[in-house]
């Protein structure tokens, strides 16, 4: 593990517990990277290729958008010198385009208020879709594109049956469809 503050965690810590999945995550990518995948069956290599996508993509939902959005909450790209949540995503994660990645998170992520009520995700069902690894951001982006034509006066029950039914159309077809 590269981080000194998760390698001398407490036992028993919160901190330890993310040290220790984060290693185990970690040894078995190293582990299936050491895989001959040349000796896979044509289905087996092609169900394993859906399956690992999957996981990348729950990876990215689940766990990385969610420890982006506990930064974010707790102001640690300013205090660790960033403009910004997007600048540090950018600079300190290396993420290629934060921009749209910040979209992504902003929609289907869980914020803390100033008071310390944890908000739903504004697109709820698009959030439960990104942590099984169903959607990616891409497919995000496409429905928040067209969510963000409904008109203003539009009320929120009939918006959050667009979301609803939006998200299902990102499980079943490519962004480009979509839109």
């Amino acid at each position: 593990m590269g981080s000194s503050v998760l390698a001398s965690a407490a036992v028993g810590s919160a901190d330890a517990v993310v040290a220790e999945k984060l290693s185990r995550l970690a040894s078995v990518l190293d582990e299936l990277a050491a895989v001959d995948v040349s000796l896979v069956s044509d289905a087996a290599l092609v169900e394993a290729t859906v399956e690992a996508e999957r996981l990348a993509l729950r990876t990215a939902g689940a766990v990385t958008d969610r420890l982006i959005v506990e930064a974010s909450d707790r102001d640690l790209p300013r205090a660790l010198g960033f403009r910004d949540v997007r600048n540090f995503m950018g600079h300190g994660l290396h993420i290629g385009d934060p921009a749209a990645r910040h979209r992504v998170i902003a929609s289907t992520g869980s914020f803390t208020t100033i008071c310390g009520d944890r908000l739903p995700p504004s697109c709820p069902t698009l959030a439960g879709y990104a942590v099984e690894g169903r959607v990616a951001g891409a497919h995000v982006r496409a429905v928040l594109e067209v969510l963000e034509a409904i008109p203003g006066e539009v009320s929120a029950e009939t918006k959050a049956a667009a979301e609803a039914q939006m998200a299902g159309y990102a499980v079943q077809f490519t962004p480009a469809e979509i839109t």
